[in-house]
């Protein structure tokens, strides 16, 4: 049994509620463990943009997502979850995910209930699958895995408020079917509220993701709302490429970065997150070079 799924699963169930950065690789993942977070979420979103330069659409193959997950997973200590999107292809393509993933040292994996691999955020019509489609996914998911404690989190990714009932039909199936905890979209503030009540009808831990587009709670709020965990889902990427778009057009006007120089990182402080002080002490240990 996997510590980490063990913490996961411990998290989903404390009255505390816990951030939750998305990464997109390795580097991100270990500054998030060493600035204190308790665990990491792969973005596809995120992953898709960094390795492809594309959007979430679905182009990301299963074998880049496990690359990276298996990447993350060998430089933190910390639980990760994997976005899994659909599966990757039918019951058995979404086994083998699930297998995959778990051996790479994941603690979870979220597993969406739309047709086919797209972001609900970016604007792309897409459709949902029916609740007995995804129930049977979700029983699948759970048998592949060999932790019992290997979380598997579904979402229901229906925005219209209008389909508030079925929202907490499909949450409760899922949440029967096996679902450790429920991705709960949300556009307004008053759809935190809703779905704090709708809790009290499903019984399920809740997961907030927060992306930069909606408004700002404070992790009290959420609390208070009953999350048990709030993904800030694109944070990191948006803010790496809002730093090196800053400085390229900096090099490019004037030839030179040292405006910019106070937002660097010190060269030391980038060598001991990348460990140099422990390479070097293993070469010399081993007398290797």
């Amino acid at each position: 049994m996997s510590s980490n799924s063990r913490k996961l699963r411990n998290m989903l169930a404390s009255d505390e509620t816990y951030i939750v950065p998305g990464v997109y690789d390795a580097l991100t993942a270990r500054m998030c463990q060493h600035v204190g977070f308790e665990a990491v979420w792969i973005s596809g979103y995120m992953v898709s943009g960094s390795r492809l330069a594309k959007p979430d659409v679905g182009l990301l193959t299963f074998n880049e997502m496990l690359d990276t997950a298996a990447a993350v997973c060998d430089v933190v200590d910390i639980p990760v979850v994997v976005d899994g999107e659909t599966g990757y292809g039918g019951i058995l393509n979404l086994q083998r995910t699930v297998k995959a993933f778990e051996c790479a040292g994941a603690a979870g994996m979220q597993l969406d209930d739309i047709v086919l691999e797209t972001c609900p955020y970016i604007g792309r019509e897409y459709s949902i699958v029916s609740i007995e489609e995804m129930v049977n996914k979700i029983s699948a998911a759970k048998e592949a895995a060999t932790d019992p404690d290997f979380c598997i989190l579904a979402t229901c990714c229906i925005f219209q408020p209008e389909k508030r009932d079925e929202i907490i039909e499909r949450a409760k199936a899922y949440y029967e079917a096996g679902s450790d905890a429920i991705f709960f979209p949300w556009e307004k503030v008053e759809d935190l509220e809703w779905f704090t009540q709708a809790a009290g009808h499903i019984g399920a831990p809740m997961i907030a993701i927060f992306a930069p587009s909606l408004p700002h709670q404070k992790i009290e709020d959420y609390n208070r709302l009953g999350y048990r965990i709030v993904i800030y889902a694109t944070d990191l990427l948006y803010v790496s490429v809002q730093a090196q778009l800053k400085l390229l057009k900096e090099l490019k006007k004037t030839g030179t970065g040292a405006a910019l120089k106070g937002d660097l990182a010190e060269h030391s402080e980038y060598l001991d997150l990348v460990q140099m002080p422990k390479i070097l002490e293993i070469e010399k240990k081993y007398h290797a070079t």
